[in-house]
């Protein structure tokens, strides 16, 4: 059996935060948020906005000769730059409740990530825990049966002397079989423990 998981339980936390899809949508609202924030601040302010355009015409008349193309482009050539300021003066109430609507939408996204970074640290806490539980029961488990083992084997040596009853016999048989049991409960429990884990650590349930 692999040895515990206590030891490397801190880097299957960091994993599980990098890693699960939980944690990933929390950070991404967070991100989301702060770009509203960031926007609805904007709206706040004075916006300045500058064009430049260039342009130029051309004609003919049917009844006169008409100066060449390139003549004409280069003395109907005109050219154009303007500028704008943009003052918010009306909505301000508007655009007050927004910005504290979004500040409020941050600091909420912002205790979500922090609660869900916290539960899943404590659920991987618990997961290695448990894994280390089932580890341990599971050897208790393999020694018991080891020793029961024994026991049917020195029990079948005195039957065979005739030194035990074959009522006691059957008895010690019984007691190999329900050990053979608990382990066999102790193992599928540990193999269960141990995916769950697996999964924290960035491996999927199905890569096997």
């Amino acid at each position: 059996l692999p040895q515990p998981e206590t030891a490397e339980k801190e880097r299957i936390v960091n994993t599980a935060l990098a890693t699960l899809p939980d944690t990933r949508m929390s950070a991404m609202n967070v991100r989301i948020a702060e770009l509203s924030l960031s926007s609805a601040k904007a709206m706040l302010f004075p916006s300045l906005s500058a064009s430049a355009g260039i342009g130029s015409s051309y004609y003919k008349n049917l009844k006169q000769d008409a100066d060449a193309f390139a003549t004409q482009f280069k003395n109907n050539l005109s050219k154009s730059v303007s500028a704008s300021l943009s003052v918010p003066i009306f909505g301000g109430w508007s655009r007050q409740s927004n910005l504290a609507r979004t500040r409020n939408e941050l600091r909420s996204s912002e205790q979500t990530l922090i609660e869900t970074r916290r539960q899943i640290a404590v659920e991987v806490e618990q997961a290695v825990l448990d894994l280390n539980g089932a580890y341990f029961e599971r050897q208790q488990a393999e020694k018991q049966v080891q020793a029961q083992l024994l026991a049917y084997r020195v029990a079948q040596r005195k039957y065979q002397e005739g030194l035990l009853s074959v009522l006691d016999l059957q008895t010690t048989a019984n007691q190999l079989l329900q050990a053979r049991a608990t382990l066999l409960s102790a193992e599928l429990t540990w193999q269960a423990k141990r995916k769950l884990v697996d999964y924290y650590k960035g491996v999927p349930f199905l890569s096997e």
